[in-house]
């Protein structure tokens, strides 16, 4: 491999409000076992549009599962990995900074411009490498199907 393209790593270890990020996603976890997959999704999609540092605020009010289109009733069922905690290895895990910098696999670290000051962009940042900039936002590649459309040409451009 000559180069890894790690685009908006989900490694919320190394935000300087760690912490409180961690309680946030705990509380998506949470509202998926009291409430069923619109309250988690909601909860997620809060989560990932939370716009700067964690606070107690976070979670204090339950996000209407839809106002973004989702269920507002529990259907019972609990298998969105997501939501489950499934993903928690993933964004506890602490990357080792000093041996990334090193590899000789190029490594470059990419986040979508329209997430700026949201969980993905800070923690792409936080990772103290060089942040480069795509299109868009976490689905910058995406085409108009999927109903938050990217700009994939130039997203592929600026992969390439």
């Amino acid at each position: 491999m000559r180069t890894l393209v790690a685009h908006e790593p989900p490694v919320i270890g190394v935000l300087p409000d760690a912490e409180q990020a961690f309680t946030a996603e705990h509380r998506v976890q949470e509202a998926y076992r009291q409430r069923g997959g619109g309250a988690g999704m909601a909860t997620f999609i809060a989560l990932t549009l939370w716009h700067g540092k964690f606070t107690d605020e976070f979670g204090s009010q339950a996000p209407d599962p839809a106002a973004f289109g989702l269920p507002v009733h529990d259907d019972g069922a609990r298998g969105e990995p997501v939501l489950s905690g499934a993903p928690s290895p993933v964004t506890a895990y602490q990357p080792d900074i000093a041996a990334l910098a090193a590899v000789s696999t190029r490594v470059v670290i990419a986040a979508g411009i329209e997430n700026q000051g949201l969980l993905t962009w800070r923690a792409s940042a936080a990772l103290g490498l060089e942040l480069t900039v795509f299109p868009r936002n976490h689905g910058g590649f995406l085409g108009p199907e999927s109903g938050r459309p990217g700009q994939p040409e130039p997203f592929a451009a600026r992969l390439d």
